[in-house]
């Protein structure tokens, strides 16, 4: 009787199997952490492919079938879905080159999707919110009917939703920033500015219209990081019927150095 496989995990599986081990079903399963269920739907979709059967008739896999197995977790990760995965495995074993390029061209087309649906959850929030509010009046009296905010449509925001709001201090006007350090934030905001579509100035400030391929992690990281060395900047991510756009505003006494580092103030 053979000794049965350690439990491993996916993570770790490729780096622990041996050169022409047989797994059977069950032992596959074990090591993968993923059903049988599965690994058979997997093999029916032509994802995964078995190293032939036993002479019980179960399906055996090689430690290449881990391979697979990882690949396959890692696209889902990403948002990819059974068919793409399908296409992407069609040259997993010939040339990782084909795979990775593909897989990045699909990565950045699903950016996009996030992108657009993070502004579509904005606005939906914008919504709720104003109903929140309206629903928080005196309520009618009688029956519910169009003069009820039950009813009624809620009312519209006449200004745009802030995402982000770093509050202005009244701290000196100065970045603790390094000169060294000064050069690297300039050169990760110039790579946001990239893909800003419109700079407008406004009342203390600058507006920023983003367009769809903006990374909003990336803009809320740097905002957040710029509020702790230049204290009085102010950040809003706003979502109004003009599109999506990054509101800096600062004292006038910074305005040179707004101006400077985001564009054009009035």
């Amino acid at each position: 009787m053979t000794a049965p496989l350690p439990v491993l995990t996916l993570k770790s599986a490729s780096s622990c199997t041996l050169p022409g081990m047989v797994l059977s079903i069950t032992d596959i399963s074990r090591v993968a952490g993923v059903p049988t269920s599965t690994l058979r739907y997997y093999d029916r979709l032509g994802l995964l492919s078995s190293a032939g059967r036993a002479d019980n008739g179960y399906r055996q896999y090689d430690e290449r079938a881990l391979d697979r197995l990882r690949f396959i977790a890692r696209a889902k990760e990403l948002g990819c879905s059974l068919d793409e995965i399908a296409s992407l495995l069609t040259a997993f074993d010939q040339n990782c080159g084909d795979v990775q390029g593909t897989l990045r061209e699909l990565v950045g087309r699903k950016i996009a999707i996030a992108q657009r649906r993070v502004a579509e959850l904005v606005a939906l929030t914008e919504q709720l919110q104003g109903a929140r509010h309206a629903l928080s009046t005196a309520s009618a009296s009688g029956p519910c009917g169009p003069g009820c905010a039950c009813v009624g449509e809620a009312p519209r925001s006449s200004r745009s939703l802030d995402v982000i709001r770093l509050p202005a201090s009244e701290a000196p006007i100065a970045c603790t920033l390094g000169h060294q350090e000064m050069g690297d934030r300039i050169a990760e905001w110039q790579a946001v500015f990239a893909g800003v579509e419109e700079t407008t100035p406004i009342d203390g400030g600058v507006r920023l219209k983003l367009g769809g391929d903006v990374d909003f992690a990336e803009i809320t990281r740097l905002a957040r990081a710029e509020s702790q060395c230049c204290t009085f900047f102010a950040f809003a991510i706003t979502v109004d019927g003009r599109g999506t756009a990054l509101e800096v505003r600062a004292p006038d006494v910074a305005a040179e150095l707004l101006k400077s580092v985001f564009g054009g103030v009035e």
